[in-house]
């Protein structure tokens, strides 16, 4: 099926791509081990909009931009309202259109994702999109290691990397880290090690276990 790549994520277990057609339409296509696919860059990366923190639908983006290094412009990361978001700390809200969101009970999730041998990254995920975000990400392997409300992962998340674990690894670090030799098992034993060590240095009663 052809299509404009416009996402990659995770539904009901399997690895499926978003497709969007000329006229907006958007279709699933699953993929599996062992399918083939072909990809052709026809243009530059084009921003994909943003989401209204009213609307759960995607706005396709209005000002046009073209050639970015990220999914989004900043004109539309602005109108989303979320970057107050990325930079919090779970201390303090500082963006109150998103709070009634945010703080619904065990909405969010918190990952340990490793990207090669001794590779780690931190992040947070709406529950609902925690597979599809780490797919996103990128990770050879993950943990979800916590669930709560949206403030309250994001003080785990400070925890982590006060505990020298990055919740950011540039395209360049991933791209390095994929090429280091190990085996799904080695890793797994490494995530769960670094997991468990780091667990003991979160300060009080923040680290909610996933259901």
């Amino acid at each position: 099926m052809d299509g404009h790549l416009t996402g990659v994520g995770w539904r009901e277990k399997k690895l499926n791509f978003e497709l969007r057609t000329p006229d907006d339409k958007k279709s699933l296509v699953a993929v599996s081990v062992g399918d083939e696919v072909a990809i052709e860059v026809t243009r530059e990366r084009s921003c994909i909009g943003y989401r209204a923190p009213d609307s759960g639908s995607l706005t396709p983006c209005p000002h046009g931009e073209k050639s970015i290094s990220a999914s989004q412009c900043l004109d539309c990361l602005t109108d989303a309202h979320i970057l107050p978001c990325l930079r919090c700390t779970g201390e303090r809200c500082a963006n109150p259109l998103r709070r009634g969101y945010c703080v619904q009970p065990e909405n969010h999730a918190v990952y340990l994702a490793a990207f090669g041998p001794g590779i780690f990254k931190v992040g947070v995920a709406r529950w609902e999109r925690r597979f599809e975000r780490l797919a996103e990400q990128g990770a050879r392997l993950a943990l979800i290691v916590a669930r709560d409300d949206g403030q309250q992962v994001r003080r785990v998340e400070s925890q982590f990397r006060f505990a020298d674990i990055p919740d950011r690894l540039s395209p360049t670090e991933k791209l390095k880290a994929y090429t280091l030799p190990t085996t799904p098992e080695e890793l797994e034993k490494q995530l769960k090690e670094k997991f468990e060590m780091t667990k003991l240095r979160i300060i009080g009663q923040w680290l909610k276990a996933p259901g």
